[in-house]
């Protein structure tokens, strides 16, 4: 081995049977180095605390487009004061009890305010809950909280102000663009979609549906997109 290396590893032997073994070793370095490790400790402690404590508030804007109605099958929406407003050609309505018949083919639905569900089956769409005000065409219902069921083929509507944890389609078509994206928005095709803590809008025009809002984070295809 290299003499000058035995030399430097025999100073710093000694110089460490110095600071632990000897009374003033104890006292040197009681006095000048544990302090200032003990100050170090604490700055690398705190900067490890605050980045542990750092969360994200941001979210990443999506909109996917130009959905069928059967991509929708098995969705369902929880509402808690949300509205609903559309059009449907109805095969079921029931309100205070009793069955709602109509003579037109379209049904024009207004109800602003929700406490239930939004579903999907089957091509069909189904709202029911409770409410204190039901418009379908030109009658009007205003009560106190009444419960209410709506079934039917959607032609039209609009869901404002959704927020689900999570919204999982097995197999989606349609144009999904988000924020950040360069280039031009894939086209899915039966892809597998997930959405975690959707918050927006969902609308249904000319027989498609589209989704815009903003998401924690999507996965395409158990790919993960996120801020």
């Amino acid at each position: 081995m290299n003499p000058k290396v035995i030399a430097v590893l025999l100073i710093v032997i000694m110089f460490g049977a110095f600071l632990f073994v000897t009374p003033r070793g104890r006292e040197f370095r009681e006095k000048y180095i544990d302090e200032h490790l003990g100050i170090l400790g604490s700055f690398f402690k705190g900067i490890k605390s605050k980045a542990a404590g750092t969360t994200s508030d941001e979210k990443l804007s999506i909109q996917l487009s130009s959905v069928p109605l059967s991509d929708f099958n098995g969705q369902k929406f929880t509402l808690k004061g949300q509205g609903f407003h559309g059009s449907i050609i109805p095969e079921f309505v029931v309100f205070a009890g009793g069955t709602v018949r109509f003579k037109d083919n379209f049904v024009d639905v207004g109800i602003p305010n929700i406490i239930g569900t939004v579903s999907f089956e089957s091509d069909r769409i189904k709202i029911e809950g409770k409410t204190t005000q039901l418009s379908l065409n030109d009658m009007s219902f205003n009560t106190t909280s009444t419960d209410f069921t709506i079934v039917g083929i959607p032609i039209e509507f609009q869901l404002n102000d959704v927020q689900e944890n999570l919204m999982t389609f097995q197999t989606v078509s349609g144009s999904l663009s988000w924020g950040g994206l360069k280039g031009v928005p894939p086209l899915l095709a039966n892809d597998r979609l997930e959405l975690m803590d959707f918050q927006g809008l969902i609308i249904m025009d000319k027989n498609k549906i589209s989704i815009t809002g903003l998401v924690s984070q999507m996965s395409l295809n158990g790919v993960n997109i996120g801020i």
